[in-house]
């Protein structure tokens, strides 16, 4: 009897030796990676990488393209700049009769308008050709359009060129646009939209 219980407790103890051993070896074992979960996350995130890039790249040419355009629209007007004195100069030239008209038209009303500012106390008196405004109600170069007469209003002469007369804006460049010209007989800055004894005559040339 005593024998046989010495088998049991040997028997208990390499049993219970064996449960010990092997809980700490699956405690202390490397945990292995899940592969299939790291390939799972890693394959979204190179996408969105992708497209980021993708799209920087297309803003930065974006970016390029809009330069390169301004460069080249910069460079069209100061060539149209270039010619800007010359071109006006030869419009003016051109609207010389319709000039000379408008003033011979005014000029006896421009004398006694003179007149009455030299008997008046305050030695100024409103100009009445052009109702006191400072302009006419009309434009001798573009014929009261308010358009370039060089490029007909469209700003571009050919294809691709500005207009050197009007640099592009399609306006009249002697009334900016608004078919009334200044007044040549009040347009001074110190006598403007009156007439004093000493007003001085239009020019001869457009101005």
């Amino acid at each position: 009897m005593n024998r046989t219980w010495h088998y049991v407790v040997i028997g208990l103890a390499v049993s219970w030796l064996s449960y010990v051993l092997f809980a700490n070896a699956r405690t202390s074992a490397p945990s292995q990676p899940d592969h299939g979960t790291s390939v799972e996350v890693e394959a979204p995130t190179a996408i969105v990488a992708a497209k980021e890039a993708a799209a920087y790249r297309e803003q930065v040419q974006a970016q390029v393209h809009e330069l390169e355009s301004m460069q080249i629209e910069r460079a069209a007007r100061d060539r149209a700049a270039l010619k800007t004195a010359e071109t006006q100069s030869y419009v003016r030239f051109q609207k010389r009769t319709a000039w000379n008209a408008l003033v011979a038209h005014h000029a006896h009303t421009f004398q006694d308008l003179r007149l009455k500012a030299a008997r008046s106390q305050q030695k100024k008196v409103p100009c009445t050709i052009c109702d006191a405004r400072g302009v006419l109600d009309l434009c001798v170069v573009c014929d009261h359009t308010g358009k370039c007469v060089t490029c007909n209003g469209s700003g571009k002469v050919g294809s691709h060129e500005y207009c050197p007369a009007c640099l592009g804006s399609g306006k009249c460049f002697v009334c900016a646009g608004s078919g009334k010209m200044p007044c040549p007989f009040c347009r001074w800055e110190e006598t403007k939209e009156v007439i004093t004894p000493t007003s001085p005559n239009p020019p001869k040339d457009i101005p």
